[in-house]
């Protein structure tokens, strides 16, 4: 699952990249002597540059010639640190809804004063 995130991401890098410079996929595809399938498929992240295709990507567009290799390897997943959640009170949540009550009957009587106003 990460690898296909990592190949989407890269993809959108190259293609911000691309798009940066002014320069079609056709256009990218002739300067890198790469067919523009070939290219449109690593852009949409449907698969990785080969070796040979990754360092013309990153000489023409100025990315790191590692950064590739970095991508490809698999991360063990982290653990989150679960911060501890305070429970609500009840007398703070009783103050939030009598406060939208008191909002809506304030629009109510607005709106009668407004339309009192109106048909005089």
């Amino acid at each position: 699952m990460e690898q296909s995130e990592n190949m989407k991401r890269l993809g959108h890098m190259i293609k911000k990249a691309r798009s940066d410079t002014r320069l079609t996929t056709y256009q990218l595809g002739q300067m890198l002597q790469m067919a523009t399938s070939d290219l449109s498929s690593v852009e949409n992240g449907e698969k990785w540059p080969t070796e040979a295709e990754w360092e013309k990507i990153s000489k023409l567009l100025s990315f790191p010639v590692d950064m590739l290799g970095d991508m490809k390897k698999p991360r063990k997943p982290q653990p989150i640190a679960q911060a501890p959640v305070a429970p609500v009170q009840p007398k703070e949540a009783a103050k939030v809804t009598a406060k939208v009550i008191d909002m809506a009957a304030y629009k109510k009587e607005r709106w009668r004063q407004t339309s009192l106003f109106e048909t005089d």
